[in-house]
């Protein structure tokens, strides 16, 4: 009864790794995301009218004849925005820059 009971304990810790395996690196890929989203809630919070969906946060693994993607806004501009009052985020113009699609400059 105990080699059973520890067969399907190893079983299920083997079943468990194999599927953690599998998510981590979908896991590691929300990091990105998530910075992205802060930093455009931090834009919207400090731009008026501008638009949140303008912006792609999600990381797209491609599917059939789209591409692969990452946020448009990047770590290091994320934790950039992040570190911007809305004057300064006002001042350097952040907020069209954005719209449009362009780098964020950082100092």
């Amino acid at each position: 009864m105990k080699r059973r009971v520890a067969r399907l304990v190893l079983g299920l810790m083997a079943t468990g790794l194999a599927s953690l395996a599998v998510i981590a690196p979908a896991v590691g890929s929300d990091a990105g995301e998530f910075e992205c989203e802060e930093a455009v809630a931090h834009i919207t919070d400090c731009c008026p009218g501008f638009d949140p969906r303008s912006v792609q946060c999600d990381y797209t693994f491609g599917c059939g004849d789209s591409a692969p993607g990452t946020p448009e806004i990047t770590n290091p501009e994320s934790n950039c925005i992040l570190d911007l009052s809305c004057n300064q985020i006002r001042s350097k113009n952040i907020c069209n820059t954005i719209s449009n699609g362009g780098p964020v400059q950082c100092p």
